[in-house]
């Protein structure tokens, strides 16, 4: 319906369709109540965590303020500080292993992180980006032997593609394009899909980007809502990535679709506000905002905006 989604055609039989394995690792306060968590049936799932790390420590300054306070302080932090690197890497060998020990060719890897302390002094996040990049690379966290039970080879043989990683929050990121943006320049190309989500006094957003082999972008979606903490976006947002079990998927029978724009437009028509990111190929793009009312029995208005490359429009 949205947020890149992928419906199953009308008519098909649910139930007989065998649906990809997935492995999910979760952090910070992202739980695994209501996700199907075994790897029987046609809806296969492995759920790891969450994995909950403590607040970060950093200077209120930065290292310049930091320069400024006495030895004692600054041996202080960086106990502290080293403390915090150790207690991500203990996290991150957690996941690895995870991970390696039941991957299989064909799963689909998706990271998930609710920011507890807010993301500017979340470990969490940390914790993600680092284990994004040791699976994209194929190297093993420190402290893991070499030869996991998958991993035997060189790096390029022990890789496991990241299907997506979802980041929520709760503190308020201003601009959900923006926080896209700032995750995309982190994670990609590392990853194809990343979903965030941010909920705050009286409003939702979410995004969601869709990039290609190279880490160029190739689709962005984004939805309001007036909504605040709706946590039914989030499963929205989520059901074909992660498996929920069927009670806890939000009920669309009652959305309305009230109307849709379309319109297309070459990479130099499109703005700064509007634009997918610094990368983008020239070429021809797709616009469609629509809006939706008394969605997910909230009795809310929603609007949702798409942009693609026009070559993308029906891709996976």
């Amino acid at each position: 319906m949205f947020l890149n989604s992928i419906e199953p055609a009308i008519g098909v039989d649910t139930e007989a369709i065998n649906y990809p394995r997935k492995l999910v690792v979760l952090f910070g306060c992202y739980g695994s109540n209501g996700l199907i968590t075994t790897d029987q049936g046609n809806r296969p799932q492995l759920v790891h965590g969450p994995i909950e790390l403590p607040p970060g420590f950093f200077p209120p300054g930065g290292d310049r303020e930091l320069e400024k306070e006495s030895p004692w302080i600054q041996t202080q932090f960086m106990q502290r500080f080293s403390e915090n690197r150790r207690q991500v890497a203990g996290a991150v060998a957690k996941a690895y292993t995870f991970l390696s020990r039941n991957y299989r060719p064909g799963d689909h890897i998706v990271l998930a992180v609710d920011p507890v302390y807010g993301k500017s002094t979340d470990l969490h996040l940390d914790a993600v980006e680092m284990l994004v990049r040791h699976l994209y690379y194929g190297t093993c966290p420190d402290g893991l032997p070499k030869v996991q039970s998958m991993g035997k080879g060189d790096a390029l043989e022990r890789r496991m593609p990241i299907r997506c990683v979802l980041v929520g929050a709760l503190s308020g990121v201003g601009s959900i394009s923006a926080w896209s943006k700032e995750l995309t320049f982190k994670l990609a190309p590392r990853v194809k899909q990343i979903i965030c989500w941010d909920f705050v006094f009286e409003s939702s957003q979410c995004c969601s980007t869709r990039f290609d082999s190279e880490g160029v972008v190739i689709s962005r979606e984004i939805c309001f809502t007036k909504q605040g903490f709706n946590y039914e976006l989030r499963r929205r947002a989520t059901e074909h990535i992660i498996y929920h079990d069927d009670y806890n998927l939000p009920v669309m029978d009652e959305q309305a679709l009230v109307w849709t724009h379309a319109f297309s437009s070459l990479c130099s028509e499109t703005g700064e506000a509007l634009s997918l990111d610094l990368r983008q190929p020239c070429g021809t793009y797709h616009h469609e905002l629509r809006k939706y009312q008394n969605q997910w029995r909230s009795g809310d208005n929603m609007l949702v905006w798409k942009l693609s490359r026009s070559e993308d429009e029906n891709g996976s």
